[in-house]
């Protein structure tokens, strides 16, 4: 245990590996031990890891009163310096992570690259007031009462229920008994009255940012709103609840050392590699030449996360059941697997991929069977969609084979722009019958209140909504497909679009229709889409 004076409070800080600085910062009524000790030989062989107990916790002490963000966030650099171990990689967990995004922004030379686990930007919402508030008089009134609440809102309902009575009782005793109360007391009004939302918008450094898809302390949504404020952040989320680091130790663990092992080195030390490659080698300016005009072929579009797919079994499967519907024949799924392969091995953790098949005949031509197939793979920056919500005008349109994703439809951005200039964000199609199909690059699902609605009509039946509703089933949740009109939609109680970038996106009006914002609903499609496991091609 070392101690650094910072500001007249004594900060007690621990240091374990060699290496370069990775900070750890706990958060509200944890300490450097309870939160990351576990944790620490896992980062230790690579790191010199720096675990700072601020202000409230562990051995620091200083003169009591109101804390504030900038007084911990100096505390936590001050035990870097004294450590030598500036510039650092820095994690934050909840109140941690809100002291880590200010340190970020603030100290931005002393920081190589950021981590936020189940963190808030704000204290000024109504849910987040009530829950602070409770634990605020239970500390003072039952403590006992606290450490079951911590336990039912901090743990997932599958980890809990694994748990057996005595070891419930072991941690509460353990949670009553260990925890410094008055310090809690403080953090708690800091969790309160904290903002740190104009630090978040200047923060320049590679970010990751980890929800917890059962976190009833700090919910999702407060992570998911740090990412789309961070230019640039990656978003992952854990099949957890608040308490990541003693729930999900080994996937927070590879979560962790996996960004900050290629994410950031990526983001840092050179340019990410995206590529355009034809049948899995570097495509030329001759070979892709003919391409620029040509309009008979087929697509899909995936975002790429920690080198691995979700729902790759089904990108595979269009790309066989297009190719066969346009050419004919279609490509194996080994050779489509290895060219997949090199383009995420060349590139980055995250990125976008298009993969695209077509004849090397042209158009305007039936080839024969000698025409086989080639494959074109481009990619690019991670994307995760616009924040919504979106208004939508509707178009009578559908689509020639619209049950193939196929290549230069320019009714999508005809209809985008028309759109745009009657004031909407994007366009919305309804058939000859009137049925609402697709939106331009969309698929749409609704929300009666307790089933998703899915709509019938002639569309794509796009990778994302496929997912959903194969997890969706497996969650149990009720779902039904059936004829939806824009006569039908004031008796919905929410609508999102959904494709490669998102599972989904609230739209807040349709025409003339509004609809109700219906949070819980994207969250659902969101902890839905989660539950699909990553697959490496």
């Amino acid at each position: 245990m070392a101690v650094v004076e910072v500001d007249g409070a004594r900060v007690s800080f621990q240091v374990d590996g060699q290496g370069p600085g990775l900070v750890l910062v706990h958060g509200t009524g944890g300490d450097a031990q309870s939160n990351w000790g576990h944790l620490v030989e896992r980062f230790a062989s690579r790191w010199t890891v720096v675990r700072p107990d601020y202000a409230g916790s562990g051995e620091t002490a200083d003169q009591g009163g109101a804390l504030s963000v900038a007084s911990l966030a100096a505390q936590v650099v001050g035990a870097a310096r004294a450590a030598g171990a500036v510039p650092f990689d820095l994690v934050g967990f909840s109140l941690g992570a809100s002291v880590a995004a200010y340190i970020a922004a603030e100290y931005p030379d002393e920081v190589r690259s950021l981590v936020l686990l189940a963190g808030f930007a704000a204290g000024e919402d109504t849910r987040f007031k009530l829950e602070l508030g409770l634990w605020r008089d239970l500390i003072r009134n039952d403590r006992h009462a606290l450490a079951r609440l911590l336990l039912l809102t901090g743990f997932s309902p599958d980890f809990l229920a694994g748990l057996s009575m005595e070891q419930i009782e072991e941690n509460i005793e353990a949670i009553v008994t260990g925890s410094q109360w008055e310090g809690m007391v403080r953090q708690v009004e800091l969790d309160l009255t904290l903002d740190v939302r104009e630090q978040v918008q200047r923060i320049a450094k590679p970010t990751l940012v980890i929800g917890c898809t059962y976190d009833h302390m700090v919910p999702p949504a407060h992570a998911r709103a740090l990412a789309a404020a961070i230019p640039g952040a990656r978003y992952a989320e854990l099949d957890s609840g608040h308490l990541a680091p003693l729930e999900r130790p080994d996937e927070l663990v590879r979560l962790v050392r996996g960004f900050l092992e290629t994410g950031s080195a990526a983001t840092t030390d050179a340019s990410p590699t995206f590529m355009t490659l034809r049948n899995a080698r570097p495509a030329t300016a001759e070979e892709l030449g003919p391409l620029a005009f040509a309009g008979y072929a087929h697509f899909t579009a995936m975002q790429v996360r920690n080198g691995g797919v979700r729902g790759l079994d089904l990108h595979l499967a269009r790309l066989r059941q297009a190719s066969l519907k346009l050419f004919g024949q279609a490509l194996p799924d080994e050779q489509i697997r290895a060219s997949l392969k090199a383009a995420v091995q060349a590139g980055p953790a995250d990125f976008s991929l298009v993969a695209t098949v077509y004849s090397p005949a042209g158009e305007f031509i039936v080839a024969g069977p000698e025409a086989v197939p080639e494959l074109l793979i481009r990619t690019g920056p991670a994307s995760s969609g616009p924040a919504g919500p979106l208004g939508l005008a509707t178009f009578e349109h559908e689509r020639t084979l619209a049950e193939v994703k196929h290549v230069g439809e320019i009714a999508k951005t005809w209809f985008l722009r028309r759109a745009v200039e009657r004031g909407f964000d994007d366009a919305v199609f309804v058939d000859r019958r009137g049925r609402l199909s697709e939106a331009t690059i969309w698929n749409l699902a609704f929300w009666d209140g307790t089933s998703v609605v899915w709509p019938r009509a002639d569309m794509l039946a796009g990778i994302t909504m496929t997912i959903l509703r194969r997890q969706l089933e497996r969650l149990g949740v009720p779902q039904r497909e059936q004829e939806v009109t824009v006569a039908d939609l004031p008796e919905l109680a929410g609508a999102v679009v959904m494709n490669s970038w998102t599972p989904g996106v609230a739209v807040h009006r349709i025409d003339a229709v509004t609809l109700p914002e219906a949070s819980s609903f994207v969250e659902l499609l969101h902890t839905a889409y989660l539950a699909e496991p990553l697959v490496a091609p």
